[in-house]
């Protein structure tokens, strides 16, 4: 129950610059929340308000997201966000925001808004799926906002402040939860359903990201959606028979292509008429496709990870019978996607499986892609291992030929430590894409592990016409 008294900006005011808070901002912090929340003393029963201001003045007692708004130099208004919360009993998938405080003479002027909009952009490069908070019958201006920014009542999260806080009086004081929803889901046909989440404002040049095989979509990480979001409107989904999307392979089979139309689906279902996409591994794949068969779609197109469509026609400088295959390490764990394993087994599966697709070139972090499999198995509601697309029909793609037709900008990015699709793989793609680019990442392998993110992201933004914008 962490609300301000706010208005929704009326006038053209100032957009404040919102930015993580660092200690010298703390005690700013502290006066404006103090100030800022005085005014309900008299609202609250007197057993709980100083119990409830304490809480909210205690602003490093957790590992939420601080945030301030700047102008000129001077902190006018703060938020907390928590991407992961434990304390209010609200579901896998959501993040909470709190201790929202605009300096008095700033309210009506959009702060608290430019507050929530940048909560509700981080919670989305999270990968949070809903945007939750919780606040009171009289703060009436704070209703009004929240409900004009989309977010809706849910009474089934209420909760007792006096509870909260370990107060045993009664009555119950109630403090109402209200949730904005972040992402969606698109049906595709055949029964299909996709989970989508965007990221970045809607005004922004839209950015269409297209997984590998068997991955959802939170394996675009956070930190690289952060930083494309930045410049785009950002779409992340799960494909077909992974994460939250409709998983009935078993009953429904479909042909490896059908992934492509899936994606032009996605962009209908959000009203985007074109968009930079870009695809790694499988979705390297799928985005050769898009640019045959929809190339009116693409602003431009971005993939690595990936080898050219079949058929192409011979290139007399690199030859299709010397371009090297997978590591035979990957075949033989490969061999074992099906197996069944616990989820303690499964996760240590997975993370020796990203060991493998990071290379030999950069260190490889074992907690960052333990902890992003743990993030996957909680945002798919199992640790069980996709295998659909291993057994998907294979057959139109050998469309290589067709390449040669291609006039839509496009990047290759080469890979050199990928242990999938070595060297010189990308650059046998680039020479069959008439115009096509071809920018190296070092030490970039199969994996995106975070000392690869800003490189990748830089070269993706030069070539969408972001970088540095």
């Amino acid at each position: 129950m962490d609300k301000l008294p706010v208005d929704i900006a009326t006038a053209e005011q100032p957009t404040p610059t919102i930015t993580e808070a660092v200690p010298e901002h703390h005690a700013a912090i502290r006066q404006l929340l103090g100030d800022a929340y005085a005014g309900y003393a008299a609202a609250m029963p007197a057993d709980v308000f100083p119990v409830y201001l304490a809480d909210l003045l205690d602003i490093t007692a957790d590992d939420a997201t601080l945030l301030v708004a700047v102008e000129d130099g001077v902190v006018v208004g703060t938020a907390r966000l928590h991407l992961r919360p434990t304390s209010v009993g609200l579901p896998a998938g959501a993040a909470y925001v709190r201790g929202v405080a605009v300096r008095r003479d700033r309210l009506g002027t959009g702060v608290a808004r430019a507050l929530m909009t940048s909560c509700t952009d981080r919670a989305r490069a999270a990968g949070a799926d809903s945007m939750w908070l919780h606040t009171a019958a009289f703060m009436r201006p704070a209703i009004r906002l929240y409900e004009g920014l989309g977010y809706r009542r849910v009474p089934a999260y209420d909760t007792d402040s006096r509870r909260h806080y370990g107060l045993l009086s009664d009555p119950p004081l109630h403090a109402f939860a209200y949730r904005l929803d972040l992402a969606g889901f698109v049906d595709v046909g055949d029964g299909y359903r996709l989970w989508v989440q965007t990221a970045g404002a809607e005004d922004l040049p839209p950015m269409l990201l297209i997984m590998g095989a068997n991955a959802s979509g939170l394996g675009w990480p956070d930190e690289l959606v952060a930083r494309l979001a930045q410049h785009h409107r950002v779409v992340r989904y799960d494909h077909r028979d992974t994460g939250r999307s409709t998983r009935a392979f078993a009953e429904r089979p479909y042909a490896i292509r059908a992934l492509a139309d899936d994606a032009v689906a996605v962009l209908d279902a959000l009203g985007i008429e074109r968009a930079h996409v870009v695809g790694m591994s499988l979705g390297g794949t799928l985005v050769q496709l898009l640019l045959l068969d929809h190339p009116e779609r693409l602003l431009s197109a971005t993939l690595w990870g990936t080898s050219v469509l079949g058929g192409a026609p011979p290139d007399p400088e690199i030859h299709d019978e010397d371009l090297p295959g997978p590591d035979p390490r990957l075949l033989a764990l490969w061999a074992e996607l099906g197996e069944e394993r616990d989820a303690a087994a499964e996760s240590e599966w997975r993370v020796e499986h990203w060991r493998l697709l990071n290379g030999a070139v950069l260190p490889f972090d074992a907690d960052e892609f333990r902890h992003l499999e743990e993030r996957v198995a909680e945002h798919s509601g199992t640790w069980a291992n996709p295998a659909a697309h291993a057994l998907a029909d294979q057959s139109g793609l050998e469309r290589g030929a067709e390449l040669a037709r291609v006039r839509v900008p496009t990047l290759v990015v080469d890979a050199p430590a990928d242990p999938v699709v070595p060297a010189p793989h990308a650059a046998r793609l680039a020479r069959a894409i008439p115009g096509a680019r071809l920018v190296a990442v070092d030490g970039l392998g199969h994996a995106l592990g975070r000392p690869v993110l800003k490189p990748l992201a830089d070269a993706i933004l030069e070539h969408t016409g972001s970088e540095g914008r």
